[in-house]
């Protein structure tokens, strides 16, 4: 019959016995799995059963079945089986009543399935996953280690430099000599904001950037961002707008992460904003969060730079935020801590017509 074939082929063991434990029906799964025949199994107890099961288990086996038997329950349980491969399988056994006619309980069925291939792949996904985190540990050491050395000697050359350039002891002899002790300076300077940089992305990444949350008002940390960069923003010719509802909710975040995420989205988008363009900030909340967002009428992003332009040190010779502004670290940076936030970054660029960046956080 169909549901003869159906129980002797499907890919699961099946097994009926009746109220004392006596195999009555195993499919044909069930005796490939531990290698015996029909004969050695129908009109037996399976914990006697050769090669079937650990002693031990038996007991466990029968008195789970008695309590099927009993109360009419369906119960599960997962053991270690050595199959006829001669290897340990996992398998996934549950219990239930058969009932006849009459309502009553007769017999005890029983479905195993093997879960040996999805065990193994969730032990490798964890053991990658641990090499992976120790991997990414030791790489953030690595960087914060590096980042500090760093800061050493450059604090020097920007010291010095500084001070010839200003000609503290006296002048240089040659008006050249100044503008290289700039050029220096100037160096230093940009080299030290990538240290910075890297030291931010290591010390987040390595959960050790506490995150101090307070009430602020939005528009409070908007404007003094605003003062920061109003001059880059008049260098290079751009309206900066600000457009902030008046009716704007309190925000429960860390006011010096909200000013970097603020910062280095408007530093972003004036750079890459050319003459006679427009920087945009706006907000907006409901119930549960508050969206900020920054729009520029710059040159865009390329398609298919989009979904990497937040990973750190990421390159691509398409992505307009590596190039005259370093690394690109500053997505890196806004993602990071929009993520300690528990918040969401989301970013629709265009080329040639600009980019929108949206930073929305629990309120």
């Amino acid at each position: 019959s169909i549901l003869d074939s159906i129980f002797q082929n499907l890919p699961v063991g099946l097994l009926i016995k009746d109220r004392n434990h006596i195999v009555e029906r195993p499919n044909r799964t069930y005796i490939a799995w531990y290698g015996n025949d029909v004969e050695k199994m129908i009109g037996h107890p399976s914990d006697y059963v050769e090669n079937f099961q650990p002693k031990d288990d038996a007991g466990i086996m029968n008195a789970q079945e008695e309590e099927v038997l009993a109360t009419g329950r369906i119960l599960h349980r997962q053991v270690v089986r050595t199959f006829a491969d001669g290897k340990p399988h996992t398998v996934s056994i549950t219990k239930f009543p058969i009932y006849d006619r009459d309502g009553q309980i007769i017999k005890v069925g029983s479905i195993s399935v093997d879960l040996s291939e999805q065990v193994q792949a969730e032990e490798a996904a964890r053991s990658a996953l641990t090499e992976a985190e120790k991997a990414n540990m030791a790489k953030s050491r690595f960087i914060a280690t590096m980042s500090h050395e760093f800061r050493t000697p450059l604090n020097a050359i920007l010291g010095f430099s500084e001070m010839l350039r200003n000609e503290y002891f006296g002048p240089l002899g040659s008006v050249t000599y100044k503008r290289y002790a700039g050029d220096i300076n100037d160096s230093g300077q940009h080299l030290l904001g990538l240290v910075n940089d890297i030291l931010d992305i290591a010390t987040i990444e390595a959960g050790k950037r506490p995150i101090h949350r307070e009430h602020m008002k939005v528009s409070d940390v908007v404007e003094d961002c605003i003062r920061h960069v109003g001059q880059a923003a008049d260098d290079r010719g751009l309206d900066l707008i600000v457009d902030l509802p008046d009716t704007l909710p309190a925000l429960h975040a860390d006011r010096r992460a909200m000013k970097q995420i603020l910062l280095n989205l408007l530093s972003n988008a004036i750079k890459f904003t050319g003459p006679g363009g427009r920087v945009t900030v706006s907000a907006e909340a409901d119930d549960t969060t508050l969206t900020l967002s920054v729009a520029d009428t710059g040159k865009g992003i390329p398609a298919d730079a989009l979904p990497n332009i937040t990973e750190p040190f990421s390159k691509s010779e398409t992505n307009p935020h590596v190039s005259e502004a370093g690394t690109g670290l500053g997505l890196s940076i806004v993602k990071s801590l929009v993520d300690a936030h528990k918040g969401t970054l989301a970013i629709t660029s265009a080329l040639g017509q600009g980019t929108t960046i949206r930073v929305t956080l629990p309120r």
